[in-house]
C-alpha cells in the first residue's frame, strides 16, 4: 500500500497520501490517535506503467475524479510511453516523408504547408505533440489569411479550399502520432473544414452555345478555326475538361456501341462513359471528316484559340 507522510511547519499537522479507491489517492489529515482524518486538497491519479510513474491530479470533486481517472486509464492505453516524446516537428517529418510517391504539384504543396507549420505553429515544433490543445491550434488557423499556401503568395486573403488542405494535413499529422502511441486523441478531429463558396458560373443557353462555336469557326484571327470550334463543341456536348479531352484517342472511342474510355488525369484511371446521342452524332461527322487511326489523338490541338 502507498503511504506518503507530509507535515504541515505552521500547525504540525501529518498526513498521508492514501488510497481512496484503486489508481485514485489523496491526502488525509492523521488525528493524534493515528486514525485517518478528513481529506484535503485534489485527488490524484497514481499508477505505474512499465517503469514509468504516472500521477496526475483529478480535482477536488471525488465523482469528477473517478470519471477522470477512468478516461486516463483508457487513454494510457492507447499510449505508447516510448512515444510520450514524440515532438510535432518529427511527426511532421515523418507524415511527409511518407508522400514522397506524390506528383510534383502535391509534394510542392505539402513543401509550403510544412514551412507554414515550421515557422509559424503555435509555441514552435519542438514540444511533444500529445501537448497542443486544440484552443491553440483553432487560434492558430484563423490567422492563416497572411499566407496563401497553394499559390505561396505572402499576403492576401486564402481560399477555403487552402485553408482546408491545411487542416487536413494538421488532421492526419495528429492521427498518425494518435496510431504511433504519441497521446490518446486526436485534437483535430474537432475541426470542421470550412465551406467553400458556391461558384458564381455564366451558363450559356444551347442556341447561345452553338453560337460562340460559330464564332469561333468563323474567326479570322485563329489558324486553327475549325479544329479549335471541334473541340469547344465537343467539350461542351461531352461535359468533358481539357485534360481528359486532350487525353482521347480514336482507339477509346466505340461508336457502335456507344460508349467511350476516359482518362481521369488525377487518378490516372480510366472510366466508361456512355455517349448521349449529342455527342454520337457529333463524333460520327468528326470521324469521316477526319478519317482518323485508332492511335491519332481526337484532336490535333491542346488548346483552342
Amino acid at each position: 500500500m502507498v503511504e506518503f507522510f507530509s507535515v504541515s511547519i505552521a500547525n504540525r499537522t501529518k498526513t498521508k497520501f492514501l488510497k481512496v479507491v484503486p489508481s485514485i489517492y489523496r491526502h488525509y489529515r492523521i488525528l493524534p490517535d493515528g486514525s485517518k482524518g478528513e481529506g484535503t486538497g485534489s485527488y490524484f491519479l497514481y499508477l505505474w506503467k512499465g517503469d514509468k510513474q504516472i500521477k496526475e491530479s483529478l480535482g477536488e470533486d471525488f465523482e469528477t475524479a473517478k470519471l477522470k481517472a477512468k478516461e486516463r486509464r483508457h487513454a494510457m492505453e492507447r499510449e505508447d510511453l516510448g512515444q510520450r516524446s514524440l515532438t510535432l516537428e518529427t511527426a511532421c517529418t515523418r507524415y511527409f516523408e511518407g508522400r514522397q510517391h506524390l506528383s510534383k504539384s502535391s509534394l510542392a504543396l505539402d513543401k509550403r504547408i510544412k514551412e507554414r507549420i515550421w515557422k509559424t505553429f503555435p509555441r514552435g515544433i519542438k514540444h511533444p505533440i500529445r501537448s497542443y490543445k486544440l484552443h491553440e491550434i483553432e487560434k492558430w488557423l484563423a490567422n492563416l489569411d497572411k499566407f496563401d499556401t497553394t499559390r505561396a503568395k505572402t499576403s492576401g486573403e486564402l481560399s477555403a479550399s487552402a485553408k482546408n488542405k491545411i487542416i487536413l494535413a494538421l488532421k492526419n499529422i495528429f492521427e498518425r502520432a494518435v496510431i504511433d502511441g504519441a497521446g490518446a486523441d486526436n485534437p483535430c478531429d474537432r475541426i470542421r473544414y470550412i465551406p467553400r463558396a458556391e461558384p458564381k458560373r455564366l451558363t450559356p443557353t444551347w442556341s447561345e452555345f452553338l453560337a460562340i462555336v460559330g464564332s469561333i469557326r468563323n474567326s479570322k484571327h485563329s489558324d486553327t478555326g475549325d479544329e479549335s470550334a471541334d473541340w469547344v463543341e465537343f467539350s461542351g456536348r461531352a461535359g468533358l475538361g481539357r485534360a481528359e479531352i486532350n487525353g482521347l484517342t480514336w482507339g477509346d472511342i466505340d461508336l457502335e456501341r456507344g460508349e467511350m474510355w476516359v482518362r481521369r488525369r488525377k487518378t490516372k484511371r480510366n472510366f466508361p462513359y456512355v455517349l448521349h446521342p449529342l455527342v454520337t452524332g457529333f463524333l460520327r461527322n468528326l470521324k469521316e471528316k477526319k478519317n482518323p487511326k485508332p492511335t491519332d489523338k481526337l484532336f490535333s490541338i491542346k488548346e483552342p484559340k
